[in-house]
């Protein structure tokens, strides 16, 4: 039976360090995002929409879906926002311009479509949730269907 001995004066001294770098952490962020511009801050908020919605939905409507499925969708999502926004695909009259520019669409939309392709295709490929997972997965169906 081992027990932790914590010395008050070590951690003391670790929580000011803790602090303080947390606290000039946040005093430089605040002081960049003071100077980044309004859409650069919608996209960090799409970004975050469009991975964590449709990984949410799928998980609550589709017994297939697994953790690896799960992560890939969370992680698709992140990248393809910036992906789609910022990536110039095409030079149009001497200027780069991204995919979504080219089609005119929101970067929203083929974003949200590759997350829920990333979370279909990897929980496809990867092995089925355990039978434990399906049972609570019909369980909870169950409850919010009544």
């Amino acid at each position: 039976n081992s027990t932790l001995k914590v010395n008050p004066k070590k951690s003391r001294r670790d929580l000011i360090i803790i602090s303080f770098i947390v606290g000039l952490t946040v005093l430089l962020v605040g002081a960049y995002i003071e100077q980044m511009s309004i859409s650069v801050i919608i996209t960090f908020i799409a970004t975050l929409g469009c991975s964590v919605s449709p990984t949410v939905f799928l998980s609550l409507v589709w017994k297939r879906m697994n953790s690896a499925g799960c992560m890939a969708g969370l992680v698709g999502g992140l990248l393809a926002v910036p992906f789609f926004k910022f990536t110039p695909f095409l030079v149009l009259g001497g200027e780069r311009v991204s995919l979504c520019d080219m089609l005119g669409i929101n970067s929203v939309i083929p974003s949200m479509i590759t997350t829920i392709l990333f979370v279909v295709f990897v929980s496809l490929i990867t092995e089925k949730p355990d039978e434990k997972i399906e049972k609570e997965f019909r369980e909870i169906k169950s409850r919010i269907s009544e």
